[in-house]
């Protein structure tokens, strides 16, 4: 009894603290509590509970914290629609770095595993072959990839030259043929010995290097390149058998340009007749030279070629026609 009673005495002070220490609690929580609940730091609430036998206090711990109020919707998305801010969200997550990176490595995987099936497939078909399948086949196939091959080089040869020869046939049976020739040179119109031409094949030109060229000055300035199609230029003489018994001089131009299935096509720009109306080639002194036109006209035979620097005009003066030179072998 006596050690229950010291127990109880040396038990008062601490009970008297411990009072202590809960008022002042209670005071700080009274202050502490607002701010925490603005800061969303832990505040102490002082709790009381009370029964018929036994009054106890109890200091706990509540936790108080506070979001960030939720901002007002736009004006632009309170007026859009369900639908259209249901499409802007799926869009927006559909179209996330994170989705795309899966979508990524996704398709990369499907395309690889395609890739090693087919490759597996065409090797599969060519290891299952009997040699005597992949002998005939090979042999086809080489055949008609040079036949191919072959094809594809005369279109390019056709496109990229021109030949004198379907130039000068087509020309004289163009004169030759010609109600106009015939009524100042006469009937029986035949072709004598002289023939020249100049060929040019095609290739691609710098616009600006062209015009530089023409005008001496600097062509080291770069222009849009332009496709220059073959040319040849051609004269040849021409005389009739019957009155008036006249000789003449022809000149042609004629370029091949793209025809039907890439082939290429003659195009006649300039046919004329030089001929002479006098009789200084019978001995006389009466001089007299004429043209003909049949194709293109004075401003072609005058024009400066771009490659040569010359006109058919000047090469045409080279040459003096008359009955005498028609007999001549050149």
């Amino acid at each position: 009894m006596r050690l229950w009673k010291q127990g109880l005495d040396q038990a008062r002070p601490l009970q008297a603290v411990w009072s202590s220490v809960i008022r002042t609690n209670t005071r700080l929580a009274s202050t502490v509590m607002p701010a925490a609940c603005a800061s969303g730091m832990p505040a102490f609430h002082h709790q009381t509970y009370t029964n018929n036998n036994d009054r106890r206090q109890q200091l706990s711990v509540r936790w108080y914290s506070s979001t960030t109020p939720v901002p007002n919707k736009s004006e632009e998305e309170e007026s859009m629609s369900f639908l259209e801010r249901t499409k802007t969200q799926t869009l927006s997550t559909v179209m996330s770095p994170k989705a795309q990176f899966y979508a990524l490595v996704a398709g990369g995987t499907i395309f690889a595993y395609g890739i090693s099936r087919i490759a597996l497939k065409f090797t599969s078909f060519f290891t299952h072959l009997t040699p005597t399948t992949i002998a005939k086949w090979g042999f086809y196939a080489g055949f008609g990839t040079a036949g191919v091959l072959g094809g594809i080089a005369a279109v390019v040869a056709d496109n990229l030259y021109i030949r004198a020869d379907p130039v000068y046939q087509y020309c004289k049976y163009k004169v030759i043929n010609d109600t106009k020739v015939q009524g100042v040179l006469g009937d029986g119109i035949v072709t004598g010995n002289l023939r020249s031409y100049r060929l040019d094949a095609g290739r691609m030109e710098l616009r600006a290097a062209v015009m530089d060229k023409l005008t001496t000055k600097d062509a080291s300035s770069v222009g849009s390149p332009t496709w220059r199609p073959p040319r040849i230029q051609m004269i040849f003489d021409v005389r009739a058998t019957g009155p008036p018994y006249r000789t003449g001089l022809v000149t042609c131009e004629a370029t091949k340009v793209p025809g039907s299935f890439g082939l290429g096509k003659l195009q006649t720009t300039l046919l004329k007749v030089d001929y002479e109306t006098g009789n200084e080639g019978e001995g006389g002194s009466t001089e007299g030279d004429q043209t003909l036109f049949l194709v293109g006209s004075e401003d072609d035979l005058t024009r400066v070629s771009r490659r040569s620097g010359l006109s058919l005009d000047m090469l045409a003066r080279q040459v003096h026609i008359n009955r005498a030179a028609a007999g001549e072998k050149v």
